[in-house]
């Protein structure tokens, strides 16, 4: 058993007093056979989408500028966090976006 664990599972927390070593190990196994490994690329400002620098299926490296977005007169880059390729683009060009805002989707090498 284990006691006070804390279990989180497609957006439900539960902290029983105690539970079943296997039961435990199932979920974490099933969570891991459900992740998905492209990555979210999400806005850090509210502001506006003022360039798209790539389009699905395009290869980015690393440091990449991916979008420019608009905030309080700056110009803020959203660059790649790793090398891969863009599957899609979630925005366009003048969109007001906000902050955590997903806007494109890279498939990591």
């Amino acid at each position: 058993m284990l006691a006070g664990a804390t279990i989180q599972y497609r957006g439900y927390t539960s902290s029983k007093a105690g539970y079943r070593q296997e039961n435990f190990q199932l979920i974490t196994i099933h969570a891991k056979a459900e992740y998905n490994m492209s990555r979210e690329i999400r806005s850090v400002v509210t502001g506006t989408v003022y360039q798209i620098e790539v389009a699905a299926g395009e290869q980015v490296k690393l440091g990449a500028d991916l979008i420019i977005l608009e905030s309080m007169k700056m110009e803020i880059p959203i660059v790649a966090e790793t090398d891969g390729t863009v599957i899609e683009v979630r925005c366009n060009e003048g969109d007001s976006v906000i902050e955590g805002q997903v806007l494109l989707m890279v498939d990591p090498d």
